[in-house]
Protein backbone atom coordinates (compact mmCIF):
# COMPACT_ATOMS: atom_id res chain seq x y z
CA UNK A 1 0.00 0.00 0.00
CA UNK A 2 2.80 2.45 0.75
CA UNK A 3 3.82 2.06 -2.79
CA UNK A 4 0.33 3.60 -4.00
CA UNK A 5 -0.16 7.32 -4.24
CA UNK A 6 -3.95 8.13 -3.89
CA UNK A 7 -5.48 11.05 -5.05
CA UNK A 8 -8.11 12.23 -2.68
CA UNK A 9 -9.50 15.49 -2.01
CA UNK A 10 -9.45 16.86 1.89
CA UNK A 11 -12.13 15.73 4.31
CA UNK A 12 -15.20 18.26 3.95
CA UNK A 13 -17.33 17.57 6.91
CA UNK A 14 -20.89 18.76 5.93
CA UNK A 15 -24.37 18.89 8.15
CA UNK A 16 -27.74 18.38 6.20
CA UNK A 17 -30.30 19.63 8.11
CA UNK A 18 -33.91 20.61 7.96
CA UNK A 19 -36.46 23.11 9.99
CA UNK A 20 -38.16 21.55 12.84
CA UNK A 21 -41.60 21.47 11.48
CA UNK A 22 -40.44 19.48 7.87
CA UNK A 23 -38.65 16.79 9.48
CA UNK A 24 -41.27 16.15 11.62
CA UNK A 25 -43.56 16.12 8.55
CA UNK A 26 -41.02 14.08 6.83
CA UNK A 27 -41.01 11.69 9.77
CA UNK A 28 -44.59 11.45 10.08
CA UNK A 29 -45.22 10.90 6.39
CA UNK A 30 -42.90 7.65 6.50
CA UNK A 31 -44.46 6.33 9.40
CA UNK A 32 -41.75 4.96 10.80
CA UNK A 33 -41.21 5.80 14.27
CA UNK A 34 -44.07 6.12 16.50
CA UNK A 35 -45.09 9.96 18.04
CA UNK A 36 -42.63 9.50 21.16
CA UNK A 37 -39.52 8.21 18.58
CA UNK A 38 -39.89 11.26 16.38
CA UNK A 39 -40.27 13.36 19.59
CA UNK A 40 -36.61 11.87 20.93
CA UNK A 41 -34.95 12.48 17.75
CA UNK A 42 -36.56 16.23 17.04
CA UNK A 43 -34.94 16.97 20.78
CA UNK A 44 -31.79 15.21 19.63
CA UNK A 45 -31.45 17.12 16.97
CA UNK A 46 -32.70 20.53 18.47
CA UNK A 47 -29.47 19.85 21.12
CA UNK A 48 -26.75 19.40 18.34
CA UNK A 49 -24.37 21.74 17.87
CA UNK A 50 -21.44 21.29 15.86
CA UNK A 51 -17.67 22.08 17.20
CA UNK A 52 -16.21 22.18 13.29
CA UNK A 53 -15.78 25.46 12.16
CA UNK A 54 -14.74 24.27 9.20
CA UNK A 55 -18.50 22.12 8.47
CA UNK A 56 -20.51 23.18 5.62
CA UNK A 57 -24.43 23.23 6.22
CA UNK A 58 -26.92 22.22 3.60
CA UNK A 59 -30.08 23.18 4.31
CA UNK A 60 -33.26 20.59 3.54
CA UNK A 61 -35.80 22.40 4.12
CA UNK A 62 -36.95 22.77 0.77
CA UNK A 63 -37.20 20.57 -1.87
CA UNK A 64 -34.97 17.79 -1.89
CA UNK A 65 -33.78 18.33 -5.37
CA UNK A 66 -32.21 21.83 -3.84
CA UNK A 67 -30.44 20.19 -1.50
CA UNK A 68 -28.95 17.52 -3.50
CA UNK A 69 -27.49 19.91 -6.23
CA UNK A 70 -26.49 21.65 -3.17
CA UNK A 71 -24.78 18.64 -1.93
CA UNK A 72 -23.07 17.62 -5.80
CA UNK A 73 -21.92 21.04 -6.46
CA UNK A 74 -20.06 21.13 -3.30
CA UNK A 75 -18.84 17.60 -4.42
CA UNK A 76 -17.73 19.15 -7.48
CA UNK A 77 -16.37 22.49 -6.53
CA UNK A 78 -13.91 19.99 -4.01
CA UNK A 79 -12.85 17.43 -5.90
CA UNK A 80 -9.41 17.08 -7.42
CA UNK A 81 -9.85 17.52 -10.95
CA UNK A 82 -11.36 20.78 -10.38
Amino acid sequence: FASHKLDIAPLIPVLITARRDVLLHRLTTREREDAAAIETRLKRAEKFTPADLALVTIDNSGATESAGESFLALLIEHSPAS
